[in-house]
């Protein structure tokens, strides 16, 4: 490398010393230098895996979004077309038999608290069905509305 340089000093206000300076920076040993370029070949290479580890992570939760949200409306769609409408039916002829006094009070209220249990569970996975979903729109950064 290079380097020029310029100076004026004094010592009294009336003299005044001045040069010029030029230089060549021949370095004599090279190991510094070839450390240094070994350090950053190796930090550039924990910053791609770094980078490799990311992008896989974040393909891997995707992938996890995708795949839940696959079972999330399986179930949900189990559930609509067989459990709801046998909880529909159960409600109906349990609700006309304590109406009609063939069930005590008990066991309509057990009923009722297992239909009340399916149709919780119901709602919890719609819950997460669109908690899911927000996530993965996130994500992916697709909103459309």
């Amino acid at each position: 490398s290079w380097n020029i340089g310029y100076f004026a000093q004094s010592l009294e206000k009336s003299f005044l010393f001045q040069g010029v300076t030029a230089g060549v920076l021949i370095p004599i040993d090279q190991r510094a230098r070839k450390v240094k370029v070994q350090q950053l070949v190796l930090e550039q290479d924990r910053l791609d895996n770094d980078s490799r580890i990311i992008t896989q992570e974040f393909e891997h939760q995707i992938t996890t979004l995708k795949s839940n949200l696959q079972y999330l409306n399986q179930s949900i769609q189990d559930f609509q077309n067989t459990a709801l409408p046998k909880q529909s039916l159960i409600y109906r002829s349990s609700t006309i038999q304590y109406e009609q006094g063939a069930m005590d009070f008990l066991r309509y209220s057990q009923i009722q608290e297992r239909l009340i249990a399916g149709r919780n569970a119901y709602l919890d996975w719609i819950k997460s069905y669109n908690e899911q979903v927000l996530q993965l729109m996130y994500l992916t950064q697709k909103v459309s509305f």
